[in-house]
């Protein structure tokens, strides 16, 4: 394996590993993607997806089969993208073919493969949640089909990206309602901005004996909504 591919998968390597062996570099992918995302590594049947998918996609680029993902990382790289980013890229195109077929229970559709490839990159995750973010605090509750519809709109892409595009805003949702309590998801697909939603409303709590007895209220459903709010209470 020539050594901008090893540095791309692996960073720096010590001499005695090789790379072109498959068992070592599965077990090298597997260091790395767990060094990279430690929530990751929780022995689910996720996170081994997540981990084969990242191996088939190293198998790739040591093969050069198909030549486009290699061909992929490269063009990216060549426009400043960090590794990590160029690989995340590559991990979506490739799990969005391998859900394709898991659906479809059909053979992996190579053509749709280099077509999701052409279509890197993806906007970076922090300018997603940059368009999120405003819509969401205008807003009282924004389905998820908006919010990809807005998305689109931000970046130029074309309605037929929409669903491709879905995924990559769904990981800034999550990343939103990881980061900030005053964001939540309520179901079936609508997030909210909970400041929004109680502005100007008055909440009603009924004590029970055990609050009366304890001198505290309990922040149970009926006051809930307090503690995704961003200021502290």
């Amino acid at each position: 394996m020539d050594a901008r591919k090893i540095i791309f998968l692996f960073g720096e390597l010590p001499p005695d590993l090789d790379p072109d062996d498959q068992e070592v570099r599965h077990r090298l992918v597997r260091e790395r993607v767990f060094a990279d995302r430690p929530v990751v590594d929780d022995g689910s049947p996720a996170s081994a997806l997540i981990v084969l998918q990242h191996q088939s996609i190293a198998d790739q680029v040591a093969a050069d089969d198909p030549p486009e993902v290699w061909q992929t990382a490269v063009r990216l790289l060549d426009a400043g993208l960090t590794p990590s980013f160029v690989m995340a890229n590559l991990f979506l195109a490739a799990n969005s073919t391998f859900v394709s077929r898991l659906r479809s229970g059909g053979a992996v559709d190579h053509v749709e493969y280099r077509r999701q490839l052409e279509r890197l990159p993806l906007p970076p995750l922090r300018e997603v949640i940059g368009v999120l973010l405003p819509l969401l605090r205008d807003r009282r509750a924004v389905s998820n089909e908006e919010l990809v519809t807005a998305v689109l709109a931000r970046f130029s892409a074309s309605d037929g990206d929409g669903k491709y595009l879905e995924h990559w805003v769904d990981e800034a949702v999550d990343a939103v309602l990881d980061h900030d309590p005053s964001f939540m998801m309520l179901p079936p697909d609508l997030v909210v901005h909970v400041p929004t939603i109680l502005d100007g409303a008055v909440l009603t709590h009924r004590l029970t004996d055990s609050e009366r007895s304890e001198n505290c209220v309990h922040s149970g459903a009926d006051l809930a909504a307090l503690l995704h709010q961003s200021d502290r209470l």
